[in-house]
């Protein structure tokens, strides 16, 4: 179902949205607001709108999981009839925990470290009091402890509790896993007779009825990437690629120049939902116009490098903010004691070199922890002595081995 076109095109995405989390996070810590700011020209004002995607990236991101997880499990389901609930899970759990355990713990090594060394700087414990910083919890040190890494452990930080110390865009993993859930669930129920449908039915209705309001608000971001590989499969028009990416691009402006004149807090949540909801559905309308084409456009700088790329996006997503808040409070208490800056050549030079601290971060623990997620899907395979069926599986698309799961920064960051 999924072409070298379309895969390249995925990959793209994924790493070009992580790269916007990442720096969505770090520009607020370390520049003042552009309306604030001694200088205004276009040159800064396109940094700061570039920067300023992050909510955007996190729908991005919604999209992708909901295509690459929800879509192709229903099309491997289409094309063999046939569904395993303990298979399916497996390959989740291997997939989000082999990475997610290690950077709790790192990441909760790192605020204790930090807030031991550098709490003057403030990031620690009175984020927002002093600064105005909603992405960081205002009291860190109070969620690092045993109970809230159990609770984000096993996925419970959307419902109680809160995510674990400074990590706050941790919660979007959550949304994804109860999506995953259900997603599961629904395809247990489809495939299954009997007192096992009745189980899956049931658990389906328990899991929605528990979610809280905001995970249903950003489902159907979720679910744009489920109807997305149905539209693969069922239909053989494609959007021109030329409109499909005129339309993604032109929302995203859309979205950014809105949010920067009124701020997340001014909109209503339908209109919010609304708006992202469009940036969901032409982020699915121009990944649907990538099939089966041969876009030079999509082809920059090779498959390959994009490829290597993505391969690390998620575990930047999950590790880069405890590490962002430790490096900036450093910055704070040893170099710069004002923690926003002033555009200029020097301030920039220095949130380059915290966004690229952050981006090898990610990637050492790519190479540590994420590269293993094979070995240990097979392992709980071989505990579980799960059967693999013997219908010919659905062709994968080129190096998405890795590709299953997207996790996005705090929505109102």
């Amino acid at each position: 179902m999924v072409g070298q076109s379309l895969s390249l095109a995925l990959n793209q995405v994924r790493w070009l949205a992580a790269l916007l989390v990442v720096v969505s996070h770090i520009r607020p810590l370390m520049f003042v607001e552009y309306g604030k700011s001694d200088v205004h020209h276009a040159g800064w004002a396109l940094f700061y709108a570039l920067t300023g995607l992050g909510r955007e990236s996190v729908v991005v991101f919604f999209v992708v999981s909901g295509f690459l997880v929800g879509g192709l499990a229903m099309d491997r389901y289409r094309a063999t009839g046939r569904f395993s609930l303990t298979d399916y899970m497996v390959a989740r759990v291997s997939r989000i925990h082999t990475v997610l355990v290690p950077a709790l713990v790192l990441g909760l090594v790192l605020d204790l470290l930090g807030n031991r060394l550098w709490a003057d700087g403030g990031l620690y414990g009175q984020a927002t009091a002093a600064y105005g910083i909603t992405s960081i919890p205002d009291q860190v040190m109070q969620q690092a402890d045993l109970p809230t890494f159990l609770i984000n452990l096993f996925m419970l930080h959307g419902f109680v509790g809160t995510t674990l110390g400074s990590n706050g865009p941790l919660w979007s993993l959550a949304y994804e896993w109860w999506y995953y859930i259900l997603m599961g669930l629904a395809l247990a129920a489809a495939s299954k007779r009997g007192a096992a449908r009745w189980f899956a039915v049931c658990g389906m209705l328990a899991a929605g009825a528990a979610m809280p309001l905001d995970m249903w608000w950003a489902m159907p971001q979720w679910g744009v990437g489920v109807a997305l590989a149905w539209a693969l499969r069922s239909l053989s028009y494609r959007p021109a690629w030329w409109w499909a990416a005129g339309s993604w691009v032109a929302a995203l402006g859309a979205s950014r120049y809105l949010l920067a004149r009124g701020g997340v807090d001014a909109w209503p949540a339908w209109g919010l939902t609304a708006k992202d909801m469009l940036i969901a559905c032409t982020t699915g309308l121009f990944l649907w116009s990538c099939h089966g084409r041969r876009l030079t456009a999509v082809r920059l700088f090779g498959a390959r490098l994009h490829a290597r790329m993505a391969d690390f996006s998620y575990s930047v997503y999950l590790t880069h903010f405890p590490m962002m808040v430790f490096a900036v409070s450093a910055w704070t208490a040893l170099v710069q004691p004002a923690i926003r800056m002033q555009p200029s050549v020097i301030s920039l030079a220095c949130f380059v070199a915290v966004c690229l601290l952050c981006l090898i971060w990610g990637y050492l623990c790519s190479r540590v922890f994420e590269r293993h997620t094979p070995s240990v899907r097979r392992f709980l395979q071989s505990a579980l002595s799960v059967r693999r069926p013997t219908a010919p599986p659905v062709a994968e698309p080129v190096r998405m081995a890795n590709m299953e799961s997207m996790e996005p920064q705090r929505r109102r960051a």
